[in-house]
């Protein structure tokens, strides 16, 4: 999967984007539409690799909410963030999705928490930047920690991906 702002220098040919399950998603202006693609592609991913571990709407809700945030370099809560070097796209986000799911199927306890999206969460901010750990650290402590206080999903959210960074 990929959007416009993952695009190289160059397209796929259409060879290409047949053999690489090529699927173009446009950046997505509001969060229920990103929430419900994301959703979506995640759950048709999992069904495709038979993986049974379903993600219930509060997690998708987590991990969007986190990547439309960190992309935005701002949070809904209007609190200002750093922005990484890199996309933080909803294509990324559905990767983090199946990621999470098929380590919550295989080496956790079966289902998708927070804790899961936290650790595949750290690879897509620091891939292309390890500069970007700074980045994640600051959304952890100026909003999930916050929100940590009030919701169980943020709390396993911020503690796992606190000690994920060490």
């Amino acid at each position: 999967t990929a959007n416009s702002r993952d695009q190289g220098v160059n397209q796929l040919s259409a060879a290409l984007k047949r053999r690489f399950n090529y699927i173009h998603i446009p950046l997505v202006a509001d969060k229920a539409t990103e929430m419900a693609i994301v959703r979506e592609r995640s759950a048709q991913l999992i069904a495709r690799y038979s993986i049974p571990t379903p993600i219930e709407p509060a997690i998708i809700d987590l991990l969007t909410t986190v990547f439309r945030e960190i992309r935005a370099g701002r949070s809904e809560d209007g609190v200002s963030l750093k922005s990484p070097s890199t996309t933080m796209s909803t294509a990324e986000a559905i990767g983090v999705a199946l990621d999470a799911a098929l380590h919550a199927r295989f080496f956790g306890e079966g289902k998708v928490g927070a804790r899961a999206i936290a650790r595949n969460l750290v690879g897509s901010v620091v891939k292309e930047d390890l500069a970007d750990l700074g980045v994640l650290k600051e959304y952890l402590t100026l909003v999930a920690r916050k929100r940590a206080k009030g919701s169980k999903p943020w709390a396993e959210f911020s503690d796992e991906a606190e000690a994920s960074l060490g």
